[in-house]
Order: structure tokens, then C-alpha cells, then sequence
């Protein structure tokens, strides 16, 4: 079998298309699978304001109180009993209790809190500190309490006081910290490192800082959230993994890979749930892994902010953006979820399911997603698989290994391979992912590369370097979405900003350039620089004889300047004057602008007057009428235009993205396209297609959508972590160019693939902005004359390229 498998999977590699199944025989129909692996006991609103505290398998909220002030309650959530155990305190915290007392923090103002001690039985207050710095976390044994308070700015602390009085006992200067547990007679505390400390606070055991795994090995980890689980401490970090210690000599036993930037936890019986973070629009569903070997088991439709577990519970405290905040508790079976069968016929469903994308569609990144939400990456930490499972295995492998996000995640599965189908067949696709590994990281050199490597399908498409481009310096002012093309000239709106370290304001203006040089002609102040209301320049618009220009500031919406006017040829300022808006003026074309409420107006340069009409909105400086009217209160945006559709940015009040795509010229239903929040807009020449990008944690999405057949189809995803690396793009007729950091990615839009990835086309390496983000990298994308241009952060090294010699 080994032999055979392996030259069906070399011939995958270099000469099947994408989208073809390369498995060595059909995969069988999988049976049903039973229902019930998790089940929703109860759910309800909660009045909290902040995240809860879980102590002793409760609940504690505080929220804003009907009296005033604040309550605190705690809650059972397996019952879902609740208590009131303070109400109507200024400022209320929780920080611990014990049988006979209750410690809660109220508003002192300053930096500091005021401590205060309450009786249970009774609800009186016993006594209170006025504590200097703000406290994290509290807890009372042995007769006495200890707060920690403090921050990164300030030294944090363990500070004791006597109970009942609150008299300072005595104070030890500790590790800073974002959570803290208790394990038997110790405490464990998660932060840069993990802590385990006695109940003194004097420290037993310390980690090493925690360490990404993957494309980011050298980056540190913030650790948080913590939970303990028998004798093991289960932590979360901000860079997604997560890691399991033997309690107390802290021994690191398993790290569970990024699945995404520090989810929600929770363990309980020998089992790990982790949670994505709220994300808008998206699923974000509940991930289960074996405490002892860090397999994944089980993907379940919870979503969660928090994840605690208790009693064989699990339960999810969720908040999203402009919604109640909810408790819900879940029962769980723990042997099903184990259960190996369930597991082999969930991940042939699966499969069946992502091949049918592969065959409608080609989707790499819809039939992923669907592999994802399985427990196939589980399986590679299985003996004595079925043939047809391991099958699924490899074509899963192959997949991965084509995406541009997750191509390294394909190691571990081929690994597993290797004893199945040799090293022959599996050997090229790690020479793949290793290629995608040094490119992705910006190492351009074909030293590093070697020839071998450019033979792979990957290798045939990348470039390197860009010797046909033209090198250009072009300084936009630090805001490269204001570039108007108009005749044989560019003109540029330029934001106000501080010189250097001499801290002269320099004003908003606007500037031309050379259409075919990309050389500056002229340049014209609009209004001076104001530190305290940093104007900034919104929005350009041309005619034959004027430049129209709307301004934006700070501090509000008073009578301050708005809308200029300036002579298209002398580039002379001829009006300045304040439109009424509660909103930032978006101008539509000449000479006309919109205002928040979609309702589009006229100026008049000779009278200084608007006038509305609320029948028509503008599009490209044309009429065009209005068949449905548009709720106002919303934040509208006029997004972009295509062929036949408007399309609206419409913010919806839960922070969510919504387009609307309306017809402009038969009477229609708008075409919605819901999507979460950080998504923008390009329309495609001459289709009514838009090119989609959103971000998703550390992923930045492309995909085309179009807007009759209510289709989005992903095109690429990428990662936006490298040295803070933001893929821009721009749409040509036939292709797509995307700028990710240094490197010009080409992509053909019929075929749905990338056919050229040239790395180092800013031929410059990485320069520090000051910020610690790249000033070489490209921020911005024009296809102008069949040219494109491409503008780098600082603008020095900004490149100009003929499409022709880009995408042949």
C-alpha cells in the first residue's frame, strides 16, 4: 500500500488541480452519528457590568443597582439560585468571602480603593481601609486576608490584613499577575510566568516564559486565563496556546497549538473546553481536549467571553456588543465525547461535507472550516486508523498546506502520515510548507530558498525582488486613502502633523502630483494644525474647475470649518465653511455631498447655501433616485459603487458591519451582506462583484462576493501578525493584487488562485517606524493606466510597475 499511495500522492503535489481529490480509493458514506453530546440546562440574562469571579463553583457579578450605586449578588449557575449580598454600594467590586465575611472594593477615586468588610449574616459593615493602589484579587484563610494590588506602573503587591479590623499585617512585593487560583494549600498565579506561591506568598515555583509555538517561536506569551484541575494548572495565553503544568514542581506536559488569541477556559473531568473570544459575526464554538495528551476530541456549539466548569458542568458566561449578558449552563457526557467511533464517523461527515465545497465551489477556505469544526486534527495522536480515515488525513494535509494561514498546521498531520505512506510521499509537502514558512517571514534570498524548492507548485509561482519596478518617493502625509486621479494629475488630501522633534504643526492640505511621474506640482494649506481638535481631511472631489474638500476633527461637533473649496488649476483655497452635520461630511461628487442620513445636498460656491433633496442620493456625481427610504439614526456610510449596485456601510448597533447593496436602477429589496466588525470594501471594474476584507484574531480575510447570487467566495487568507503585517488590496480587471507587508501577491479572479507571489517587491528590508511596525511595508494599492502603484508607510520607497510585466 505504501508504494502505491505514495506516487498517487507525488502526482497530487505537482500536476492535479486544485479541488481534486487525491485519495486512493472513494471514501464510504458515514453512518449517523448520535445527538447530545452537550445539552443547554438552563440560560439567563445577568445585570453584571463587569466580568464575573468564580470562586467555590459561584458566580460573583457586579452591575449597576435600580437604587444606585452598584450590587453584587453571587450565583449558583447549576441551579441558577442567586443571592444579593450587596446592593446599592458606590462602586462595588467583588474580592472574597468566606462563611462569616465579605470583602468588596468601593469607589475611592484616585488610584486606590477603598476596602471594606461586610458581615453576611447580617449585611452590616464591619470595617474599611482606603487601600493606595488598586486591588486585582482577594482572599481570606487563616484567619486573615491578603489583597493584591498594584499594576505594571507600580510595584504589585501581597498585602495581609487582620480580620475582623483590617489592620495591615504586613506587605511582599510579588510578580505582577492576570489571574490567580487556589490549588490545596498553595496559590498559582498566571502572568508573564506561572507562580505557584504558599499561603505567604512566598514563591515555590516559577516557569519559564511562555513561548509561542509556530510561524512566532521567538515571541513571548501573556499568560491568562488559569484554571486548575486536579494537580494541574491549564493556562491560556494571548497568543492562543495553551499550556498544561504538573502542580507543584510546574513540569510543562502538553501545549495545546493556537486554535486562536487566548480563548476562554475551563477543565474538569480530565477535560480541557476552550473558547474563542466573542467575535462578531462569527461562530465561535467550544473546542474539547484530553487534559492528559492535548488531543482534540470534540468541537460543541457553545460559545462563550468566560468558560468555567463545576460538578460536570460546564458554563458560559457570554457578552456580546449592545446585548444582555447571559449565564448558560451545559451538561456534558464526557464518555461520548471520548467515545473513538464518534469521533472517526464525525470526521467522515465532515469530510463529505468539504468535499462537496471543493467540487461547487473550490473553496479551500470554506471546506477547511468545515474540517476545522471537526475532530480530524485529533486523529493524528490515534493508532491503527481505517485506510479511508487516513485517506482523509492526507487530503486534509494537502489542503492545509495550499492555504496562506494555515499551511503550517499541515505538519503535524503529514508527520503522522510518514508511517503510513513513506517518506517519498510525503516529503514534498513539507518542502512546500518549509518554502511558505521562510517567504511568509520575508526571507527572500535564494541562498536560503534553494533551487529544489522553486521545482514545487508554490516554488513556480514566486518571484523575487522587483526589477521591472520603478522605485518612487511619494509622500501622502501619513494618509493614503486620499488619492483623487483627475486628467494628467493626483491629488492628494494630507492630514495635519507634527515635523520631527521640533514640534512645528504643519496644516491639513492638499497637494498635487504628476499623474505620470508621481512628482509633486503644487501644494496648498487648508486650515492650520490644532493639536486639540487634529483636523484631518475626509473626503476629496473633483470637477473641470474645483477641488472639493470635506474636513473632520476632534472634540466633537461645534461650527468649526468642515467643507472647503479650492481653484482645480491654482489650487487657491476660495471657500471655507462649516456644513451642519453630526457627522463627518462625505463628499459624492461634485457638487454635491452626503450627509450621515444619506440624504444627499447641493452647494452652491456663489451663495454658500445647501440645498436637500431627499428623493435622490449622488453616485458619481450623478442623480440617481431613491425607491426605499433608509432608517435613519444609524451610522451610514455610501461604501463604493459598481455596475449596478450603491453600496452602504451600515453600522449596526451591536458594532456588526452590514452592506446593503442597492439597485440603482429597477425598484428592489437591497441585497445584505452581515459581517463582523473591521471590514472594507473594493468594487470590481466593470462586474457587480466587491472584493470583501475582514479581519478575523490574527487572520485577514479576501473574498469576492457577488451581490445577484448572493455568493461570497474566499479568494486568500493571510496572517497579520508578521512584524504587524496588514494585507491591502486592489482590483484590476482580470486580477487581484494584494500588498502584504513587503511581498505583492497576484491572484486570478476567474481561476480563484494565486498565480505569482513575489517576495520583495519593496526590495528594502524591514525599517522601524518608531512604533515597531514595518516602514517599508505597503499600506496602499492603485491600479491606475495599467499601472500599479504601490505606497509604502513612510513613502520613500514606494514603487511604480507596468500590470503586463506583474502578471504575465
Amino acid at each position: 500500500m505504501k508504494s502505491g499511495i505514495a506516487i498517487v500522492f507525488l502526482a497530487a503535489l505537482l500536476f492535479i488541480p486544485a479541488g481534486f481529490s487525491a485519495l486512493s480509493k472513494p471514501i464510504p458514506k458515514s453512518p449517523d452519528t448520535e445527538t447530545g453530546l452537550v445539552r443547554l440546562m438552563r440560560s439567563g440574562g445577568v445585570p453584571g457590568l463587569y466580568p464575573p469571579k468564580w470562586r467555590d463553583n459561584r458566580l460573583f457579578f457586579s452591575g449597576y443597582s435600580k437604587h444606585g450605586g452598584f450590587d453584587i449578588f453571587e450565583m449558583d449557575p447549576v441551579s441558577g439560585r442567586r443571592q444579593m449580598v450587596v446592593s446599592g454600594v458606590k462602586g462595588a467590586r467583588w474580592v472574597a468571602r468566606n462563611d462569616k465575611y465579605l470583602a468588596v472594593c468601593e469607589e475611592q477615586g484616585g488610584s486606590g480603593d477603598l476596602l471594606a468588610l461586610y458581615d453576611r449574616k447580617t449585611g452590616d459593615k464591619i470595617a474599611q481601609v482606603k487601600h493606595k493602589s488598586p486591588v486585582k484579587w482577594g482572599g481570606i484563610t487563616d484567619g486573615r486576608m491578603v489583597v493584591i494590588s498594584g499594576s505594571r506602573k507600580s510595584k504589585t503587591e501581597a498585602v495581609f490584613f487582620s480580620l475582623p479590623d483590617l489592620r495591615m499585617l504586613e506587605s511582599k512585593k510579588i510578580d505582577d499577575f492576570n489571574e490567580i487560583r487556589s490549588w490545596k494549600d498553595n496559590y498559582v498565579a498566571a502572568g508573564m510566568h506561572i507562580t505557584v506561591y504558599d499561603r505567604d506568598f512566598k514563591e515555590i515555583a516559577r516557569s519559564e516564559k511562555l513561548h509561542k509555538t509556530g510561524l512566532e517561536r521567538g515571541a513571548f506569551c501573556e499568560s491568562g486565563p488559569l484554571r486548575i484541575c486536579g494537580n494541574k494548572a491549564v493556562v491560556s495565553a494571548s497568543c492562543g496556546d495553551i499550556f498544561i503544568y504538573s502542580l507543584p514542581a510546574l513540569i510543562l506536559e502538553n501545549v495545546i497549538p493556537s486554535f486562536c488569541d487566548g480563548p476562554a477556559l475551563a477543565a474538569g473531568n480530565g477535560l480541557v473546553f476552550a473558547a474563542p473570544r466573542y467575535q462578531q459575526g462569527k461562530q465561535c464554538p467550544t473546542r474539547v481536549f484530553d487534559l492528559n495528551t492535548g488531543q482534540l476530541l470534540s468541537v460543541l456549539p457553545v460559545e462563550a467571553t468566560e468558560l468555567f466548569a463545576a460538578d460536570g458542568k460546564i458554563i458560559a458566561f457570554v457578552r456580546r456588543p449592545g446585548e444582555k449578558a447571559e449565564v448558560k449552563t451545559y451538561e456534558y457526557d464526557a464518555e461520548r465525547l471520548r467515545d473513538r467511533q464518534r469521533r472517526l464517523n464525525e470526521v467522515r461527515r465532515a469530510y463529505e461535507k468539504a468535499s462537496g465545497i471543493m467540487e461547487q465551489s473550490a473553496d479551500l477556505y470554506k471546506a477547511l472550516d468545515v474540517l476545522d469544526l471537526s475532530p480530524a486534527r485529533g486523529l493524528v495522536k490515534e493508532d491503527k486508523l481505517p485506510e479511508d480515515v487516513i485517506d482523509i488525513l492526507f487530503q486534509y494535509g494537502l489542503w492545509l498546506s495550499k492555504s496562506y494561514d494555515q499551511y503550517e498546521q499541515a505538519k503535524p498531520v503529514f508527520r503522522f502520515l510518514e508511517k503510513h505512506v513513506g517518506h517519498e510521499g510525503i516529503d514534498p509537502y513539507l518542502t512546500v510548507i518549509g518554502l511558505k514558512e521562510k517567504i511568509m517571514r520575508g526571507d527572500c534570498s535564494l541562498q536560503s530558498i534553494g533551487e529544489q524548492s522553486l521545482q514545487t507548485p508554490f516554488g513556480r509561482k514566486l518571484a523575487l525582488g522587483s526589477p521591472d519596478a520603478l522605485k518612487q518617493k511619494v509622500d501622502f502625509g501619513a494618509f493614503p486613502g486620499l488619492f483623487k486621479f483627475y486628467g494628467d494629475k493626483i491629488y492628494i488630501g494630507r492630514r495635519g502633523r507634527r515635523k520631527g522633534h521640533s514640534h512645528i504643526d504643519s496644516a491639513v492640505c492638499a497637494a498635487v502630483l504628476d499623474r505620470k511621474t508621481l512628482s509633486p506640482v503644487r501644494q496648498t494649506d487648508i486650515v492650520p494644525y490644532d493639536s486639540e481638535y487634529q483636523d484631518y481631511i475626509r473626503d476629496i472631489a473633483i470637477d473641470d474647475s474645483y477641488i472639493y474638500v470635506s474636513l473632520g476633527y476632534r472634540q466633537g461637533y461645534g461650527d468649526r470649518i468642515n467643507f472647503a473649496v479650492l481653484d482645480r488649476k491654482s489650487l487657491a483655497v476660495l471657500e471655507k465653511l462649516h456644513i451642519d452635520s453630526f457627522m463627518d461630511v462625505r463628499i459624492a461628487g461634485p457638487p454635491y455631498f452626503f450627509n450621515p442620513k444619506m440624504f444627499c445636498s447641493t452647494f452652491d460656491r456663489d451663495t454658500i447655501k445647501k440645498r436637500d433633496l431627499y428623493k435622490y442620493e449622488c453616485v458619481g456625481g450623478k442623480f440617481v433616485p431613491v425607491r426605499y427610504i433608509i432608517k435613519q439614526g444609524r451610522e451610514l456610510e455610501p461604501a463604493t459603487a459598481t455596475e449596478n449596485y450603491l453600496v452602504v456601510d451600515d453600522t449596526s448597533p451591536t458594532g456588526r458591519d452590514v452592506f446593503r447593496f442597492y439597485h440603482m436602477r429597477e425598484k428592489r429589496e437591497p441585497i445584505t451582506f452581515d459581517a463582523h466588525s473591521g471590514y472594507n470594501v473594493v468594487s470590481l471594474p466593470g462586474r457587480d462583484e466587491v472584493l470583501l476584507k475582514g479581519f478575523d484574531q490574527d487572520t485577514i480575510s479576501v473574498s469576492l462576493f457577488d451581490i445577484p447570487d448572493r455568493e461570497n467566495r474566499n479568494i486568500i487568507r493571510l496572517k497579520s501578525v508578521f512584524k504587524r503585517r496588514t494585507p491591502v488590496a486592489a482590483a484590476g480587471e482580470n486580477h487581484i493584487f494584494i500588498g502584504y507587508g513587503r511581498d505583492l501577491i497576484i491572484i486570478d479572479i476567474d481561476r480563484q488562485e494565486v498565480v505569482k507571489y513575489i517576495c520583495g517587491f519593496i526590495e528594502e528590508g524591514f525599517a522601524d517606524n518608531g512604533n515597531g511596525s514595518d516602514a517599508n511595508q505597503i499600506v496602499k494599492i492603485f491600479i491606475d493606466k495599467n499601472r500599479l502603484i504601490a505606497l509604502t508607510l513612510s513613502g520613500v520607497n514606494s514603487r511604480i510597475a507596468e500590470l503586463e510585466n506583474l502578471a504575465e
